[in-house]
């Protein structure tokens, strides 16, 4: 390159002294601890004279950072327009450059604001807002590991100091809160050379043979906005250089960037050559993964002239002709050879101590940015090769070595890639100044191949990820859970700098799942150590000791978004989903209207992912939560009413109801998609051992709807002891249980799918009919317990064919069904007398009993068949205390009466086809009088006054042709034998 082009600059602008003189003027007063005044007035002068700290002032990049620690050293001590203009000042600084941020992290300033300014803001103003604008773009690029533990303390913590506001919480714990979510949206961890852009550059040791076949450089960079006129020094126009290689003859190549496009220019010789990759413009503040490879010439019996070809982020290419800087045959060492910059020709007769000092390594054109890990190989990239380069991002600093492949489709950890490499130069690989060369090619030899760095910050920005990770991992955050009651909402929407309070129906449940959500995304580390850790479940015990406030729909979402997220780790997606989202423990007391809603997606969700949720949350699933969280009574597992510490209340009854019906029809939803014998068998064992009868019998209306559209449970029923389990729940005391296992027993007597041996065991044939009567003696019958029993006995379960209502009117149907089980009428009439049965029940079911009894002398035929059947009858009739009692006439029947003339109608039909039935009456009298009644004579004479009023009612409106004469004949009997005298 030619000397003369370049032009050296010795001194400073006049604004460089003006910015010295202030900072020594605030040095001076640092050291005069005993006058504040004076230090607050040099910060006062320093605020309005010196144009980087000055309102609007015109220089963008802060000079030095120790400035700023004096600065924030007396922030706290400014009235508050000072403290809006510095940090409006900063606000400025980090938002046009990186390297200021940097500078800001270096120098503490996020712990600096926390601590003096967020901590002790008792209310919230424009200071406040202000700061946390700025702790947003600082943090938001790097963090440090005490930082994130300030933040969580004060979310965790008020400010001790604070007598202002008596609360339990700050203004500031929602926004931190909102302020870790923000950076954690944003931020990575990244290992760079920040090159200031003035006097800085990475000089590379001499390239004594440079590649001869062609070589490969790559990296990511990331362009600062380009330095103010006043900053320039040592060049008449600003073209930043990406790298320069140069012998001492002014042979080689450099990179450049002119108009926010990349430059080539090489030259040999007299000859210089340059092509501009004209179909790409760079844009600064924006990372970029550069590939650059430089093939040479083939000669031969076809040639092929040298060609430069660039790749920026894996697919925009641009390839041009570019001569070759060096010769195949003879090729002088490359001296020069610098990165973000370009570097002085000395002339040859400069001695070797003026080569070694830092002041003749001028550089000039410097380039101000970030740049990552470099890389130069000498061979030619494959387009595979660049496209994997790209993939492994801009945190990249392997050595190629064949044992870090991870899955690669090109070559590049094939063990021949990584001894091609010329220098690999890292930020961590570094001492002071010096840079060491990680080549696996030069590690293994004796060559020294090294970079020394001028004017470069070795940046290592950590992200929230890494901290919280130093810190603990995600236990850290767990403790700010338990002061949900106090932080209110956060509208992780709204801008940091908003002017609301920070404060909406999302609540800090939906901000802890968002920020637990970024934390975990992409992070294996993180997402193995929750999965350890049993980390979800204890998110999810603390959940439940905090009110049922936060439990929003919102929250319910962010539990969902969560485990989408996750998707990829399935264990961890499987702990989110079996800990929060399908953990009803923490939705119970939630309002009916969030529970309806979470119950509804829960159900959408299981239709959608039928396969996936039948493994892990199948029928046994919502069988337990049925019984244990919705119950009706409660267990020894069952969910507490009352939540422990809000004091907030489980659903209604009703309620429950409904939420139960929505859970009961995702479980019908299984079945309607198969059955399985398992899943069948945890229908039969939650019936049996649940002592709630009311779940029992919505479970019994279940079974009941399978039976009837599932061929599968009605074998299942039948091989697994089926038929038990109903006969022990017939035990049970409620209704409406009794009544769903008649209708069970009755249906499957007419199901064509029932075995044929089993309809003997469905009707009883096979035992005795006292074993049924023992088996539901212990409840009081009802009006719908003897409907059911009848249908039972008709064999028939369709209401639509032969209903029985409450109300027994008088148009009862004459014409019935056959009955076809008089077992079960035995059994009605025995459990009339069943504890705790009222009378009019009583009455009521003995009227309908006579209608059906009356004009069927078959059915009373078939009821004699049964010995003894009047005692069950007669049981019924009360003590009245004498004569006076049973015989006196009544306004109303009562119990007796309907009873002796239930009696009476049977006997008395049974005289028309049995020429023994006196013989009934003659039990009937015996029987009456051997109890321990006091008034078995008045009984006995009630029973004979009905059959008498009967025969004389039957002479009376019979004709003599319709008559039954034979009905006299065999009455006579009971006159032939005296037994009717008294």
């Amino acid at each position: 390159m030619d000397n003369s082009s370049v032009d050296i600059c010795s001194t400073v602008d006049s604004l460089d002294t003006c910015v010295a003189t202030e900072f020594s003027y605030v040095e001076q007063a640092y050291r005069v601890e005993d006058n504040d005044t004076v230090n607050l007035e040099a910060l006062a002068s320093l605020f309005i004279n010196n144009d980087e700290w000055r309102v609007n002032g015109t220089v963008p990049f802060m000079k030095d950072g120790e400035v700023l620690e004096h600065i924030l050293y007396y922030l706290p001590s400014l009235e508050n327009p000072a403290k809006e203009q510095f940090i409006e000042r900063l606000i400025c600084f980090a938002e046009y450059s990186d390297m200021n941020k940097w500078i800001m992290f270096e120098k503490n300033t996020t712990s600096s604001l926390l601590r003096e300014i967020i901590w002790k803001a008792y209310q919230r103003d424009k200071v406040a807002e202000l700061t946390m604008r700025l702790l947003d773009i600082i943090c938001s690029y790097s963090v440090k590991v005490y930082d994130v533990k300030l933040i969580l303390n004060m979310i965790c913590n008020k400010y001790e100091g604070d007598t202002t506001y008596q609360g339990d919480s700050a203004w500031y714990q929602g926004v931190l809160l909102k302020l870790l979510y923000s950076i954690s949206q944003r931020q990575n961890t990244s290992n760079f050379f920040y090159l200031r852009g003035i006097e800085s550059g990475i000089e590379i040791s001499s390239i004594d043979k440079f590649p001869s076949n062609g070589y490969s450089f790559f990296t990511w960079i990331k362009l600062d906005p380009t330095p103010s006129p006043k900053e320039l020094i040592g060049s008449k126009e600003y073209v930043p250089r990406l790298f320069s290689f140069f012998t001492e003859k002014g042979d080689g190549i450099e990179a450049y960037f002119e108009n926010n496009e990349l430059v080539f220019c090489c030259k040999k010789g007299k000859d210089e050559s340059t092509v501009v990759m004209n179909n790409f413009k760079f844009t600064q503040k924006k990372w970029y993964f550069i590939a650059i490879s430089h093939n040479t010439a083939k000669r031969g019996w076809t040639s092929t002239p040298a060609e430069i070809t660039v790749v920026v982020d894996g697919n925009i290419t641009f390839k041009s002709r570019l001569e070759y800087p060096a010769d195949f045959y003879f090729s002088r060492p490359f001296k020069y050879c610098a990165i973000g910059a370009s570097m002085l020709l000395k002339p040859s007769s400069s001695s070797d101590n003026d080569s070694n000092s830092s002041l003749s390594n001028a550089f000039y054109n410097c380039l101000r940015g970030q740049i990552t890990t470099l890389y130069m190989i000498c061979d030619i990239l494959t387009k595979e090769q660049i496209l994997d380069l790209y993939a492994l991002g801009k945190n990249n600093a392997s050595q190629f070595l064949p044992y870090q492949e991870n899955g690669m489709k090109s070559d590049l950890f094939d063990g021949i890639f990584c001894q091609k490499i010329l220098f690999i130069f890292h930020v961590k690989a570094s001492e002071n100044q010096k840079c060491f060369n990680l080549s696996p090619r030069y590690q293994s030899s004796q060559d020294s191949f090294t970079a020394t760095l001028y004017g470069v910050e070795k940046c290592s920005t950590l992200s929230l990820q890494n901290a919280i990770h130093f810190l603990g991992d995600l236990e850290i955050l767990f403790p700010m859970i338990m002061r949900f009651d106090d932080l209110g909402s956060v509208n992780l929407q709204a801008p940091l700098e908003s002017q609301d309070d920070f404060f909406d129906s999302e609540g800090p449940c939906k901000s802890f799942f968002s920020l637990l959500s970024s934390l975990l995304q992409n992070n294996e580390r993180s997402q193995k150590h929750v999965i350890k850790s049993r980390g979800i479940k204890v998110i999810s015990l603390l959940l439940q000791q905090v009110g049922p406030r936060h439990f929003s729909i919102s929250a319910f979402k962010s539990m969902i978004a969560l485990a989408s997220s996750l998707s990829s780790n399935e264990e961890l997606s499987r702990e989110v989903f079996s800990n929060l989202v399908f953990e009803f423990k923490l939705w119970m007391y939630a309002s009916i209207e969030i529970q309806k809603y979470c119950i509804d997606s829960l159900k959408n969700f299981v239709d959608a992912r039928k396969q996936m949720c039948r493994k892990l949350f199948g029928i046994q699933f919502f069988l337990d939560i049925l019984q244990n969280i919705y119950w009706y009574k409660q267990g020894e597992y069952s969910a507490l009413h009352r939540h422990p510490t809000a004091g907030v209340t489980r659903p209604k009854p009703s309620q429950l109801k409904e939420l139960r019906g929505m859970l009961i029809s995702i479980i019908h939803g299984y079945f309607k998609d198969g059955v399985t014998k398992d899943e069948t068998l945890f229908l039969f064992r939650n019936i049996l051992n649940s002592d709630d009868d009311t779940h029992v019998h919505e479970i019994l209306t279940l079974l009941f709807d399978l039976l009837q559209t599932k061929k599968e449970v009605v074998d299942i029923f039948f091989s697994y002891r089926g038929f038990e389990i109903i006969c022990e729940l017939l035990k049970r005391r409620d209704e409406n249980v009794r009544i769903d296992c008649i209708k069970i027993f009755t249906f499957l007597i007419t199901s064509p799918l029932t075995p044929p041996n089993f309809i003997k065991k469905l009707r009883f044939e096979d035992t005795d009919p006292i074993n049924l009567i023992k088996l539901m003696y212990n409840a009081p019958m009802t009006i719908d317990i003897y409907h059911a029993l009848l249908n039972w006995s008709l064999e028939q379960y369709n209401n639509n064919i032969f209903e029985f209502t409450e109300k027994i009117n008088e148009g009862f149907p004459l014409t019935l069904p056959q009955i076809k089980n008089f077992r079960i009428i035995l059994v009605i009439l025995a459990l009339l007398d069943s504890e705790g049965t009222k009378r009019i029940v009583q009455c009521k079911i003995l009227e309908s009993l006579i209608k059906i009894f009356k004009k069927n002398i078959s059915y009373c035929s078939e009821l004699n068949q049964f010995w003894f059947w009047q005692r069950y009858l007669i049981r019924l009739i009360p003590i009245y205390g004498g004569q006076e009692g049973v015989l006196t006439e009544r306004e109303n029947k009562d119990t007796a009466d309907w009873a002796f003339e239930f009696i009476a109608n049977v006997i008395w039909n049974l005289f028309e086809i049995d020429k023994t039935s006196y013989r009934t009456v003659e039990e009937t009298i015996i029987y009456i009088w051997s109890t321990d009644r006091q008034d078995c004579l008045e009984c006995n004479r009630s029973f004979l006054s009905q059959l008498f009023s009967l025969i004389l009612q039957d002479i009376k409106n019979s004709y003599v042709a319709s008559f039954a004469i034979t009905k006299l004949i065999w009455y006579k009997h009971l006159f032939k034998d005296n037994l009717l005298i008294f």
